[in-house]
């Protein structure tokens, strides 16, 4: 194999590795939409049952406590998305560059 062939078949496996981290990103971005969703949901529950009067101040503080952690984890995962979405542009970037040299 010569040093261009050898050179686009890495520029190919880069170009997949890309890929495959696109498609993982955009699982992310869509777990990141239902979570978001789904503690949107539980909040206004809690805010319903809150104004109740038999609601119980205990199990209430419980369910506000654990929207609050999935919400900490999200705010995680947007930030390895936010993450991931500038570390495949930078590549994308590299490739174009070696591309155009070539």
């Amino acid at each position: 194999m010569s040093g261009k062939e050898f050179g686009k078949h890495r520029a190919e496996e880069a170009k997949e590795r890309i890929e495959r981290t696109n498609d993982n990103i955009n699982e992310n971005e869509e777990t990141l939409r239902r979570g978001r969703k789904k503690v949107k949901k539980a909040k206004e529950n809690t805010l319903k049952e809150r104004s109740e009067k038999e609601a119980n101040e205990k199990d209430i503080k419980q369910k506000e406590e654990k929207i609050k952690k999935a919400e900490e984890k999200l705010d995680e995962l947007e930030e390895v998305i936010k993450r991931g979405k500038e570390k495949i542009r930078k590549k994308v970037k590299e490739i174009e560059n070696v591309e155009k040299s070539n």
